[in-house]
């Protein structure tokens, strides 16, 4: 009881000297930017969807004005973090990983309610959590604070075995789920996180080839639904009323939309061609009423988030740091690679969510939350401006 008490004092103390500090502010308006565009993008496409349905009272802003209240609390929380004591964080990483881990048991014993066919959620009150999206947290903080405690070893054959066993206790317990995907990208996470901090790359190169054989002949070879959904990819109109069905009407979503859209609210596959097109699909949505030039645009928003998290990583003196930071980069990376793939069918079907932009409280928390971790970063690790003119400047006087 007294160190948790230390441990809550040090993290206020700490509060006024991070406040003082600015955070990235690339970082925290191009997140934001994303959230308010994500919430207006709900209401465009759930708007059908939300109006038919007696649960949602026949309001066409029900999933925009949640999404509003999950994007507010997110804020509440990104800052929290933002002006924590990292130090702390760090400390707490091994509980918080022990803690989700416990959670994740539990939904996979069938101590939470199905969603979508699926036993990962518990329901409090009226809100829906999902734990696997929490984990991506407590992952991206404890194998960067573990693999600073090992720098040192970090390339021994004993330290890739605790990294190893971490993945696949992890990969095998949200699979259970079952989720697949969302145990892949964590798996990859802490792997992506093993390597920049140096870790052996013919450790990491074998253990991908067998985990890839491994994914495909005992996760996915011997699920009939899954090589359903694979046989669709390949040709999704050749199944068009059952596995092809979302993937097709995916593609003529994107198609119709040519090069600027059809134009905001006029969205055709949101009239329940697409199911709920307000979350996996809602790029799709995005590129039929905005076109390929806003997809183009909301991909290059990603592009700036994720280089400047790489930048911010490279620009961080403590490895605790600059190994979240990239881990995050990879997190995002995957996720928007995912999602992206998956509504132009260059991917077989997933439930990934697009980043900040598809709806789901758990998701955006706790990707907020992790952006509240990244600026608590860049406060202490400004990156340099990049200022040409005052350069040419000083080159022109000493000539």
């Amino acid at each position: 009881m007294n160190q948790i008490r230390q441990t809550v004092r040090k993290a206020i103390v700490a509060i006024p000297q991070q406040r003082s500090r600015k955070p990235d502010r690339v970082i925290l308006y191009t997140v934001i930017l994303l959230c308010v565009f994500g919430i207006f993008m709900i209401w465009s496409s759930s708007m059908y969807v939300a109006r038919m349905d007696k649960t949602t009272h026949y309001d066409e802003f029900y999933y925009a004005k949640k999404q509003l209240m999950f994007f507010l609390a997110g804020y509440a929380v990104m800052m929290v973090l933002s002006v924590m004591n990292i130090e702390i964080l760090k400390s707490l990483s091994p509980w918080l990983m022990l803690l989700m881990l416990g959670i994740l048991l539990l939904t996979s014993a069938g101590s939470s309610q199905e969603v979508n066919g699926a036993v990962r959620a518990f329901r409090i009150g009226g809100i829906v959590i999902m734990p696997a999206e929490f984990t991506k947290i407590a992952v991206l903080c404890f194998t960067a604070y573990f693999c600073e405690l090992t720098m040192a070893h970090i390339k021994k054959l004993d330290m890739f075995s605790m990294i190893l066993a971490l993945t696949a206790m992890t990969f095998y317990i949200i699979y259970r789920q079952p989720a697949l995907t969302t145990a892949a990208i964590i798996a990859i996470v802490i792997m992506g996180i093993y390597f920049v901090a140096g870790g052996n790359l013919l450790y990491i190169a074998v253990s991908g080839m067998g985990a890839v054989a491994l994914l495909y002949y005992k996760f996915i070879g011997s699920n009939q639904w899954r090589m359903d959904r694979i046989s669709a990819w390949n040709d999704p109109f050749t199944d068009v009323l059952n596995e092809g069905w979302q993937p097709a009407n995916s593609i003529m979503a994107l198609g119709s939309g040519g090069l600027t859209g059809r134009g905001i609210g006029k969205s055709i596959a949101k009239l329940s061609f697409l199911p709920e097109p307000q979350n996996d699909y809602i790029f799709s949505i995005i590129g039929e009423e905005m076109g390929f030039l806003g997809c183009m645009a909301l991909i290059f928003v990603y592009l700036i988030l994720i280089s400047r998290l790489f930048i911010l990583a490279l620009n961080s003196k403590s490895t605790f740091s600059r190994l979240f930071c990239a881990g995050s980069a990879i997190l995002f990376a995957l996720q928007v690679f995912l999602n992206v793939g998956v509504c132009t069918n260059l991917l077989p079907s997933t439930g990934v969510s697009l980043p900040f932009v598809s709806y789901g409280g758990s998701s955006l928390l706790s990707f907020m939350a992790v952006i509240g971790i990244v600026l608590n970063i860049s406060r202490n690790n400004p990156i340099p401006r990049l200022n040409l003119f005052r350069q040419e400047a000083g080159e022109s006087s000493n000539n």
